[in-house]
């Protein structure tokens, strides 16, 4: 080929993957539409507060997308009134891993997750720690840019866990950063049915974001399937 038609050819590659980042890549859910003042208007709508044993229990099999505005009523929890999500955990003898993914919604805001887990009478056990959570930025072709945070539970050690609660890690209104931090990851995918495992090197970084008290979230059970096998980055109940 022609260096000039390379030239043309490397120039065309370029814009072609330039635009393909630019296209959102989110999951579809009621109202992931909404802007940010919108968000702020429906949390503040809201009654305030339900007790941790009235709460709503949402059950789900693998996987759960939603936007923090499920339940009708807040709570009250590390002295912040919050939208929640709260699912039961099954009496089980192996680690139990879980996953969450919070967009970033038009490059502006992000609802930001702490987990916090529960006991049979709704006592509060532990919480995760902000720096667990991390930040992937956009790929060369898809715009899903998010958050995530993972987490295990152990309850053949006697935790006693019953319940988790998800709910806000920061100050609503506030800009939430992380820290750069170097990492590999290796991710496991399945093509014609058959398990493809690659890793990737990665330096995780985000722009100062707004927290929202709502966004875009996906929690997954997670198997040794498809779970992170650097068990480092899970904070572990």
């Amino acid at each position: 080929m022609p260096k000039k038609l390379k030239y043309v050819a490397l120039i065309s590659i370029a814009i072609w993957l330039s635009g393909c980042a630019s296209s959102r890549h989110l999951p579809k859910v009621e109202n992931a539409e909404k802007s940010f003042s919108e968000r702020m208007a429906t949390y503040k709508a809201k009654k305030c507060c339900k007790s941790m044993s009235e709460l709503i229990v949402t059950e789900f099999d693998d996987e759960l997308i939603f936007t923090m505005e499920e339940n009708e009523d807040l709570i009250s929890l590390d002295g912040e009134e919050t939208n929640y999500m709260l699912f039961s955990v099954a009496e089980s003898s192996e680690k139990l891993y879980y996953g969450i993914r919070s967009f970033y919604v038009d490059h502006k805001f992000a609802f930001i997750p702490k987990v916090s887990v529960l006991d049979k009478s709704f006592n509060v056990l532990g919480s995760t720690h902000p720096s667990f959570i991390q930040y992937q930025h956009q790929s060369l072709v898809w715009d899903d840019s998010h958050f995530w945070l993972y987490f295990s539970i152990d309850n053949s050690k006697n935790s006693g866990v019953a319940y988790v609660v998800i709910h806000q890690q920061e100050e609503l209104g506030s800009k939430f950063q992380i820290s750069p931090r170097e990492s590999t990851n290796i991710e496991t995918t399945f093509i014609n049915g058959q398990p493809i495992s690659y890793s990737q090197n990665a330096t995780s970084f985000s722009f100062p974001t707004l927290v929202s008290p709502s966004g875009i979230l996906v929690l997954q059970k997670l198997s040794n399937w498809n779970k992170p096998i650097n068990n480092s980055i899970f904070y572990q109940f």
